[in-house]
């Protein structure tokens, strides 16, 4: 097994491991924007991402094709704070960018990757085993802090070396990350797949209703199609959003008419994209 996990690490299908973090619980919010750029080049819209990747607080950016060119998920502590750096931004990129949306998330729910699977749909395999979102205030101090952002890209990292780096004791370091689970602080920790190197493809579907009050039977029958990863609950964009993984574009029209022919006309519309190459995933990126 360690071999074959080798392997998958030297070709690049596994990137990292990665700890899961409700930032939340530590008094941030996390704003998601979209962006669809004019008036680029190559040079240029590496820049613009390089600006948001660089900025501290950036926990997800990612290039899209589809209906925008970019999308990014920012924690800040205020909607000041969000303003500030969405100023600054117009300031350098204005005249590059096209159209801009803004939302705020919610909740982020990871489902297990149960396209992998033989029996594909299992009620079982399609768990929620993760919730971001909580709003419940967590107070940690400086340690906790420095742990988290030890762990935050490196799930892996052996204790003995947290101890070391902390100058605390290795117990305390078990300690500390258990804690920090129970207070629903840390989540869990995942592997960073790059899909492409396994044939698939990742897109975000964004659904308008007809119907808003069918959001909750559209969803509990979305959530066992065994493509769909993470479904977000946000304030101020689609009424459903949620992330799959397939091998060809075909597919999303095909789950698609599946969901449409179950639930006729209660869908207004809905957009995709196509979640191409993911430039910064870190839940801890303050510094």
């Amino acid at each position: 097994v360690l071999h074959r996990i080798r392997k998958l690490e030297e070709s690049g299908i596994i990137n990292n491991y990665f700890t899961v973090i409700d930032s939340s619980k530590l008094g941030y919010r996390s704003y998601r924007l979209n962006l669809l750029f004019q008036n680029t080049n190559d040079v240029i819209i590496a820049d613009i991402i390089n600006h948001f990747v660089k900025y501290d607080n950036t926990w997800w950016a990612v290039s899209t094709k589809g209906i925008y060119d970019f999308s990014t998920a920012i924690w800040v502590k205020n909607i000041e704070e969000f303003q500030q750096f969405w100023k600054q931004t117009l300031r350098k990129y204005h005249f590059y960018i096209r159209e801009q949306t803004f939302s705020l998330y919610l909740e982020l729910f990871t489902l297990r990757h149960s396209y992998l699977l033989i029996d594909k749909y299992l009620k079982s395999d399609r768990t929620k085993y993760e919730i971001a979102g909580g709003s419940t205030y967590v107070n940690i101090d400086d340690i906790d802090q420095k742990i988290l952002q030890l762990i935050a890209n490196n799930s892996r990292i052996p204790t003995i070396e947290i101890s070391n780096k902390l100058n605390i004791s290795t117990p305390t370091v078990r300690k500390r990350i258990r804690n920090l689970t129970n207070l629903g602080v840390i989540l869990g920790f995942r592997i960073n797949i790059d899909y492409s190197k396994m044939g698939y493809k990742l897109f975000k579907i964004d659904m308008y209703l007809n119907d808003y009050k069918m959001r909750d039977k559209i969803l509990d029958y979305i959530i066992k199609n065994p493509h769909i990863i993470f479904i977000s609950n946000t304030l101020g964009y689609a009424d459903l959003e949620f992330d799959l993984i397939v091998e060809e574009e075909r597919q999303i029209h095909q789950i698609m008419d599946h969901i449409n022919s179950k639930f006729q006309g209660l869908i207004k519309y809905y957009d995709f994209i196509h979640e191409y190459k993911v430039h910064k995933l870190d839940y801890m990126p303050f510094k």
